[in-house]
């Protein structure tokens, strides 16, 4: 699998006046689309597109096409994905992003109507003011659920909207172009329950960094 990413993305409206964005487009070796995607300066400064196992092999064009009167400027990369699995409700893991601009993925199992919330702790950004590291959050069809991002020294505490379907997720970290890290992650589904007025004490207990309670 391969992941395709933008880094130092900067767009140009041109007098247009909506919100610049840019389809990337990648077509099989027989010209019919093999998948696409939309960014837009909601992702920058960097954004990536996450590819299924090819299944035919042969020669695959990529196009990235701004929108209306927009410009884009920005480095491509097409690298192999870094994959690794996070548990819901599992230990800490220590996540390593040793190429600067190439995101990391880690895999976990999602339920559909399920509320989860990520942690993210101890980030190390090496050059420590050479920017955010970008947090994403995928759907199993690889669309982008949630953003977020966090600096050096600083915790990251990243709430789900509620998860529309059963399957695969990810959790993508793509380091600052020019910087190493690393970073500390806990994924915790958030403790549900029902309290009611005047009814009997409800009893809560938190007890994992950044999980939360809906009731």
């Amino acid at each position: 699998k391969l992941i395709i990413s933008l880094s130092e993305m900067s767009f140009m409206p041109n007098g247009y006046t909506q919100t610049c964005s840019a389809s990337i487009n990648v077509f099989k070796p027989d010209g019919t689309l093999f998948t696409t995607s939309i960014i837009s300066p909601f992702y920058a400064p960097s954004g990536s597109l996450n590819l299924a196992a090819f299944t035919v092999a042969g020669t695959y064009t990529l196009t990235i096409n701004p929108s209306d009167r927009c410009t884009l400027v920005s480095n491509v990369s097409i690298k192999p994905q870094a994959s690794g699995t996070i548990t819901v409700n599992g230990s800490t893991i220590s996540a390593s992003m040793p190429i600067a601009g190439q995101p990391v993925l880690y895999n976990f199992a999602g339920t559909s109507g399920q509320y989860l919330s990520l942690a993210v702790t101890g980030v190390a950004v090496n050059p420590a003011t050479a920017g955010n590291v970008q947090i994403r959050i995928l759907n199993p069809d690889t669309s982008a659920l949630i953003a977020s991002s966090v600096g050096n020294g600083i915790n990251a505490f990243v709430d789900f909207p509620i998860l529309a379907a059963t399957g695969t997720y990810v959790v993508e970290l793509t380091p600052p172009t020019g910087a190493a890290a690393t970073a500390n992650l806990l994924l915790s589904s958030v403790i549900t329950g029902t309290a009611t007025t005047n009814g009997a004490i409800l009893p809560l207990a938190i007890t994992r960094v950044g999980q939360n309670a809906r009731l």
